[in-house]
Protein backbone atom coordinates (compact mmCIF):
# COMPACT_ATOMS: atom_id res chain seq x y z
CA UNK A 1 0.00 0.00 0.00
CA UNK A 2 1.37 3.66 -0.79
CA UNK A 3 1.24 6.04 1.34
CA UNK A 4 -0.69 9.26 0.23
CA UNK A 5 1.41 12.26 0.69
CA UNK A 6 -0.72 14.84 1.30
CA UNK A 7 -0.47 19.15 1.21
CA UNK A 8 1.64 20.70 4.01
CA UNK A 9 1.38 23.92 5.38
CA UNK A 10 4.75 24.40 6.49
CA UNK A 11 6.32 27.93 6.31
CA UNK A 12 9.74 28.94 5.82
CA UNK A 13 11.29 30.00 9.26
CA UNK A 14 9.51 26.88 11.06
CA UNK A 15 11.25 25.30 14.08
CA UNK A 16 10.89 22.00 14.78
CA UNK A 17 13.12 18.74 16.37
CA UNK A 18 14.32 16.62 14.18
CA UNK A 19 16.23 13.68 13.96
CA UNK A 20 19.83 14.31 12.85
CA UNK A 21 20.64 11.79 9.70
CA UNK A 22 24.62 12.62 10.43
CA UNK A 23 23.93 11.19 14.06
CA UNK A 24 20.26 9.29 13.73
CA UNK A 25 20.89 8.63 17.49
CA UNK A 26 20.47 12.56 18.54
CA UNK A 27 16.83 14.33 18.29
CA UNK A 28 18.05 18.13 17.15
CA UNK A 29 16.31 21.50 16.91
CA UNK A 30 15.55 22.37 13.31
CA UNK A 31 14.28 25.31 10.78
CA UNK A 32 12.41 24.83 7.84
CA UNK A 33 14.58 26.97 5.13
CA UNK A 34 12.55 26.15 2.10
CA UNK A 35 8.94 25.21 0.64
CA UNK A 36 9.59 23.29 -2.72
CA UNK A 37 6.25 22.57 -3.55
CA UNK A 38 2.82 21.87 -1.90
CA UNK A 39 4.27 18.43 -0.14
CA UNK A 40 8.19 19.09 0.00
CA UNK A 41 10.08 21.00 2.20
CA UNK A 42 13.66 20.98 2.94
CA UNK A 43 14.51 21.01 6.94
CA UNK A 44 17.96 21.84 7.89
CA UNK A 45 19.22 20.56 11.34
CA UNK A 46 20.20 23.93 13.74
CA UNK A 47 23.86 24.41 13.36
CA UNK A 48 25.45 27.84 14.96
CA UNK A 49 28.84 26.95 13.91
CA UNK A 50 30.15 29.10 11.04
CA UNK A 51 32.00 27.16 8.17
CA UNK A 52 30.49 23.88 9.29
CA UNK A 53 28.60 22.03 6.50
CA UNK A 54 24.85 22.01 6.74
CA UNK A 55 22.51 19.03 7.37
CA UNK A 56 19.17 19.46 4.70
CA UNK A 57 16.96 16.75 4.55
CA UNK A 58 13.92 16.95 1.98
CA UNK A 59 10.91 16.09 3.79
CA UNK A 60 6.89 15.84 3.87
CA UNK A 61 4.50 16.24 6.25
CA UNK A 62 3.93 12.38 6.88
CA UNK A 63 7.71 11.98 7.09
CA UNK A 64 8.62 10.34 10.41
CA UNK A 65 11.81 11.70 11.30
CA UNK A 66 10.41 14.99 11.93
CA UNK A 67 8.83 16.09 15.27
CA UNK A 68 6.55 19.55 16.57
CA UNK A 69 8.99 21.63 18.97
CA UNK A 70 9.16 20.29 22.09
CA UNK A 71 8.23 17.03 21.50
CA UNK A 72 11.47 15.99 23.24
CA UNK A 73 10.49 18.11 26.55
CA UNK A 74 6.88 16.36 26.73
CA UNK A 75 8.10 12.95 26.04
CA UNK A 76 11.41 12.92 28.58
CA UNK A 77 13.58 12.47 25.47
CA UNK A 78 17.33 14.59 25.43
CA UNK A 79 17.27 17.49 22.46
CA UNK A 80 21.03 17.38 21.19
CA UNK A 81 21.41 21.04 21.47
CA UNK A 82 22.70 22.25 18.24
CA UNK A 83 26.15 22.36 17.30
CA UNK A 84 28.44 25.15 18.46
CA UNK A 85 25.65 26.59 21.62
CA UNK A 86 24.14 24.73 24.40
CA UNK A 87 20.68 26.50 24.37
CA UNK A 88 17.37 25.57 25.81
CA UNK A 89 14.78 25.01 22.56
CA UNK A 90 13.22 28.23 23.70
CA UNK A 91 15.65 30.16 23.99
CA UNK A 92 16.78 29.17 20.59
CA UNK A 93 13.49 31.07 18.84
CA UNK A 94 13.87 35.03 20.01
CA UNK A 95 17.61 34.57 18.54
CA UNK A 96 16.74 32.94 15.00
CA UNK A 97 13.03 34.97 14.72
CA UNK A 98 11.35 31.78 14.49
CA UNK A 99 8.22 30.33 15.33
CA UNK A 100 7.69 27.09 16.85
CA UNK A 101 6.46 24.36 14.75
CA UNK A 102 2.46 23.08 16.28
CA UNK A 103 1.93 19.62 17.50
CA UNK A 104 -1.24 20.21 15.39
CA UNK A 105 0.57 20.46 12.28
CA UNK A 106 1.69 16.59 12.49
CA UNK A 107 -0.59 13.94 12.57
CA UNK A 108 0.95 11.00 14.92
CA UNK A 109 0.79 7.97 14.10
CA UNK A 110 4.51 6.90 14.58
CA UNK A 111 6.05 6.57 18.06
CA UNK A 112 9.86 6.99 18.70
CA UNK A 113 10.80 3.81 17.95
CA UNK A 114 9.44 3.65 15.02
CA UNK A 115 11.05 6.14 13.39
CA UNK A 116 13.33 5.18 10.17
CA UNK A 117 15.77 7.33 8.09
CA UNK A 118 14.37 5.74 4.95
CA UNK A 119 14.65 7.75 2.26
CA UNK A 120 16.47 11.09 3.41
CA UNK A 121 18.10 12.99 0.87
CA UNK A 122 21.12 14.61 2.17
CA UNK A 123 22.40 18.12 0.71
CA UNK A 124 25.88 19.45 1.35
Amino acid sequence: MTEQIGAHRFEVGMKLEAVNPALPTHISPATIISKLDKNYFLVEIDNLRPGDAKTVMCCHSNSPYILPARWCHTNGVRLSPPVGTYAQFDSLLPVSNSQALSPGLKAWANSLSSLVLSGVVFIK
